[in-house]
């Protein structure tokens, strides 16, 4: 009889394969459950990828720091290509968020973050077809840009199984924590393993609910599109973007922009496309920053569902009560630019090691239903 995994993974999403890549580098035999094609479903399907160190959280801000480095250095680090590109990142701020924005801007220069606070004026010279309508202030980080997901997720999943992981296709219905371990329940079976990470996005309460746990995560459709529009020849290339003044994000990609689409509806529609009138309502906002791209054609739109949080901060360890149950989940649409550090300490933790950085997302925050006050 072949030996338990140390860990079975529930979820092959970009965060649920880098905890089975670091995991599987560490040595641990590691078995990935997956229901569907790996990293192409999901959050992280539908996500825009974009790889900035900007976030009003100080711990959310140093995850994303970390992997940066893991994006620039994909190739030895990894292996294979994650399609990270280098545009520059600019957070934009009406005059209302101008003076947080600041702060912000240079707690992360403390951190050694490159980031320059731009009045509009200057971020228009930067690149000189937006409108600056609106904008207060921008904090521009020249190193960050944006990924591929799809291809992180899976390059992560390769790199695994080239040091011991085993990915099966299994559609899980429940975990259960057991006195020795815990187990993955499905149609077809149960899977037991010294421990289980439940990385399965939205899907993740309700796996959790079957060992008895309440986690307060609840799911959100997230869309995005591409625009048919791109700077003019001998223009600036284009930055990666949010708008916190227009409400969307934009970003670079072949054949035109990658933008935001708000979605309404239940979230239980899973990966129906956005409506004709999200689309263009997206579009619109796109044309407010940008008015070049205003009536350029808007195609490939697609959703996805994520998972949000009270607090809009992830759950990250184990479940309490339930020391052989880890969740790594609750990203809140943000998500993507913590995977490699996340996956790095949630790997470190579930192989006995201490991590304080992951401390401000623990499960156990919303005990009684109420959050501890995140850090400041």
């Amino acid at each position: 009889m072949s030996p338990l995994p140390d860990v079975a993974v529930v979820g092959a999403g970009v965060m649920g394969a880098s905890v089975a890549f670091h995991l599987a580098a560490a040595g641990a035999r590691v078995l990935v459950l997956e229901r569907g094609r790996p990293g192409a479903g999901g959050a992280t399907g539908a996500s825009g990828g974009l790889v900035r160190m900007n976030h009003p959280h100080p711990g959310v801000a140093a995850l994303a720091w970390e992997s940066h480095r893991v994006f620039e250095e994909w190739g030895d680090r990894v292996g294979g290509c994650c399609g990270y590109r280098r545009t520059g990142f600019a957070l934009l701020a009406g005059p209302g968020g101008a003076a947080e924005l600041a702060a912000r801007a240079a707690r992360l220069r403390g951190m050694g973050i490159a980031v320059l606070l731009l009045d509009a004026r200057a971020l228009c010279q930067l690149q000189p077809y937006l409108s600056p309508a609106g904008i207060g202030a921008a904090a521009f980080e020249p190193f960050s840009g944006h990924a591929d997901p799809a291809r992180a997720a899976r390059a992560l999943l390769r790199a695994a199984r080239a040091r011991g992981a085993q990915v099966r296709p299994f559609a899980a219905a429940a975990v259960r924590a057991g006195p020795r371990g815990a187990s993955v329940h499905g149609a077809a079976g149960e899977v037991r393993a010294g421990a289980v990470v439940v990385a399965a996005g939205c899907g993740t309460r309700r796996l959790l609910a079957g060992a008895g746990v309440r986690l307060p995560l609840r799911p959100r459709r997230i869309g995005l599109c591409r625009a048919a529009w791109r700077p003019a020849e001998g223009e600036a290339p284009l930055c990666t973007f949010v708008d916190e003044t227009t409400g969307t994000y934009f970003r670079p990609a072949a054949e035109g922009v990658l933008l935001g689409v708000r979605t309404g509806g239940p979230a239980r529609r899973g990966s129906a496309p956005p409506t004709a009138a999200e689309v263009r309502a997206a579009g619109a906002r796109l044309a407010r920053r940008i008015p070049a791209a205003a009536g350029a054609a808007l195609e490939e739109a697609r959703t996805g569902v994520d998972a949000y949080t009270p607090d809009a901060l992830p759950l990250i360890g184990p479940v309490p009560g339930s020391p052989a149950l880890y969740v790594v989940a609750g990203f809140s649409g943000t998500g993507f630019k913590l995977a490699p550090a996340v996956g790095r300490l949630a790997a470190g933790e579930l192989l006995e090691s201490r991590a304080p950085e992951l401390h401000p997302f623990r499960p156990e925050r919303f005990a009684g239903g109420v959050p501890v006050p995140a850090a400041a």
